[in-house]
């Protein structure tokens, strides 16, 4: 099922959506060190390559190695130790023993596409895909969708709806959906 998540894009003004794609969290809790970098253990074999990004969420270390809102994104490089064990590059004053992670997809082969229409199954007001507005990263899981000042300035519709959906072969994944809002500049 996909995420629910409303855009605005300010007309005129460079426009840009970073989103992550992350798996379902490697089972059970972990716990993590004094240290810089921590070092984070976990219950089960994580199957982690040095290098993938992870997302960290519910973690009671300071500072946080988790997901805050508006203070840490929770989302790591990691350089793995063992099969239970791996480092993310924050220095940790007090050691954690709580939170779960989720690995990113790796998106090696996918190709992406995100339609915006004045309606569910209506006009459509903007069609992008991978190499024309959205660009896909690999391992770290990384969707980004933008447009250039000079496109948002020229867009004639104020209200969408969209979805923004991954294909792998036959498999299609929708990321995330919700509605879109222009909101008019004053500058012009």
């Amino acid at each position: 099922m996909a995420e629910r998540y409303d855009i605005t894009i300010e007309k005129g003004a460079t426009w840009s959506l970073p989103l992550h794609w992350f798996d379902e969290p490697i089972g059970g809790q972990i716990s993590n060190t004094v240290a810089n970098p921590t070092v984070v253990t976990t219950t089960v074999a994580h199957g982690l390559t040095t290098g993938d990004a992870v997302f960290i969420q519910g973690s009671n270390s300071l500072p946080s190695i988790g997901f805050v809102q508006g203070v840490q994104s929770g989302i790591h490089t990691v350089t793995v130790i063992n099969t239970t064990t791996f480092s993310v590059p924050v220095n940790v004053t007090m050691a954690g023993n709580s939170g779960t992670v989720k690995p990113a997809i790796d998106l090696t082969g996918y190709s992406a596409r995100m339609k915006v229409k004045d309606s569910y199954g209506g006009a459509e007001l903007l069609s992008l895909t991978n190499g024309t507005g959205i660009t896909l990263g690999t391992v770290d899981g990384l969707v980004t969708v933008s447009r250039s000042a000079t496109e948002t300035a020229a867009f004639s519709w104020t209200r969408g709806v969209y979805d923004l959906e991954l294909v792998n072969g036959t498999d299609v994944t929708r990321l995330v959906e919700g509605s879109v809002t222009v909101k008019p500049e004053a500058s012009t």
